[in-house]
């Protein structure tokens, strides 16, 4: 069941990490290795209906979610927030109506 939730959080997370170029054999000292907080602010939560939600936030002051919709639990939904500006952007086969019901509640109950 919380397969599908990883692989979304992982989407989300390919998205809010920037990638740097380089491989196994190319180490170079002089390239800067992205710094790892072990205190990020997140957690999990369960809805009324029993959606899952996961949620991370980001050192810009975004959030990552990743999200398992009861409603269409075999596609997880990948979401990242911006609540100050109210954009979101999403990945998974919710419509955006639904996204955007998603951003809107996780926003206001921040």
């Amino acid at each position: 069941m919380f397969k599908p939730l990883l692989t979304a959080a992982m989407a989300v997370m390919a998205v809010a990490i920037p990638v740097q170029a380089g491989g196994l054999h190319d180490f170079d000292a002089s390239v800067d290795v992205p710094n790892v907080s072990a205190n990020k602010q997140g957690d999990c939560y369960s809805t009324k209906d029993e959606s899952r939600v996961c949620y991370m936030r980001n050192t810009d002051g975004s959030y990552s979610l990743a999200i398992y919709d009861t409603d269409a639990p075999d596609y997880p939904i990948a979401l990242n927030i911006n609540c100050k500006t109210g954009n979101y952007r999403g990945y998974g086969t919710a419509s955006n109506q639904q996204m955007k019901v998603w951003a809107t509640s996780f926003c206001r109950d921040l």
